[in-house]
């Protein structure tokens, strides 16, 4: 890469909380609904939302039965995410 070119890096990487945020709107899925049926704490489940709670083994274990996305799919992002907010606090 010359000097002069530019590296595109983008500023917003999606917490996990926000992608199921937007898998449960997809399938047209409420968040009611879906602590009653993976029987998720609701306090957990709206920090996890809100990207102040990370992700655990249980809560990627439910995503995996009730979003319909794959467990190791949760947690490399989970991976990506934290690893941008590492990122992000060692630029400030």
């Amino acid at each position: 890469m010359a000097e002069d070119e530019v590296k595109y890096q983008p500023d917003l990487v999606k917490s996990p909380g926000q992608v199921l945020r937007e898998t449960l709107d997809d399938l047209g899925i409420s968040h009611a609904g879906f602590i009653k049926v993976a029987g998720i704490d609701s306090d957990y489940f709206y920090k996890f939302l809100a990207g102040k709670a990370r992700l655990s083994d249980e809560m990627a274990e439910r995503l995996e039965k009730w979003a319909k996305l794959p467990a190791w799919l949760w947690w490399r992002h989970e991976k990506k995410y934290v690893k941008h907010l590492e990122q992000k606090k060692d630029q400030t």
